[in-house]
């Protein structure tokens, strides 16, 4: 029997309960509840799931109410917004967590962060990134090597990476 690869999500800036980023990002009102439908519609228990920072906003409650609902294994690039200690997120379901992520898969030199590096070295094919969000609200230059990964971009849904790199990164 052959071993069947294990699917890797994508997905960044859930802002969980985040009053402001509804009017900063034009959200439908129930955004929080759509992220959820949608992660847990595409993600299965066994998947991998690299969340790009800022989970979400308030206290233990609020994490509650949303992150052990969510399927795969969670892996969390820290956001400007992800504070608490490593021992709070492990404690609260997230498998490990970072400050970026280098991986080599499909064939890339993958560096993942949250925010988006500028000066982005020859060593990385790729740097796969959020906090730009999608609405201007962040402009930031970006280059053929930067792929933003947005919620408002993606219709509130994690990325597949095998997917998004065959797309996102044709040759030149």
């Amino acid at each position: 029997m052959k071993n069947k690869e294990i699917d890797i999500y994508i997905v960044s800036d859930t802002h969980f309960e985040h009053k402001k980023i509804k009017d900063y990002e034009n959200r439908p009102d129930n955004f929080n509840e759509l992220i959820v439908k949608n992660w847990n519609d595409i993600v299965k228990d066994e998947d991998i799931v690299i969340h790009l920072g800022d989970v979400s906003f308030g206290d233990e409650e609020v994490w509650n109410k949303y992150i052990p609902n969510l399927k795969g294994k969670k892996i969390l690039v820290r956001g400007n917004h992800d504070t608490k200690s490593d021992t709070w997120y492990i404690k609260h379901g997230i498998m490990f967590m970072c400050e970026e992520l280098i991986m080599k898969k499909y064939g890339k030199t993958i560096l993942f962060s949250h925010r988006p590096k500028l000066n982005l070295s020859e060593e990385y094919d790729v740097n796969i990134h959020g906090h730009c969000h999608g609405s201007g609200h962040r402009d930031t230059t970006l280059t053929n090597r930067h792929i933003l990964i947005a919620l408002e971009l993606n219709g509130y849904k994690p990325q597949h990476l095998r997917k998004l790199l065959s797309v996102k990164t044709k040759p030149n």
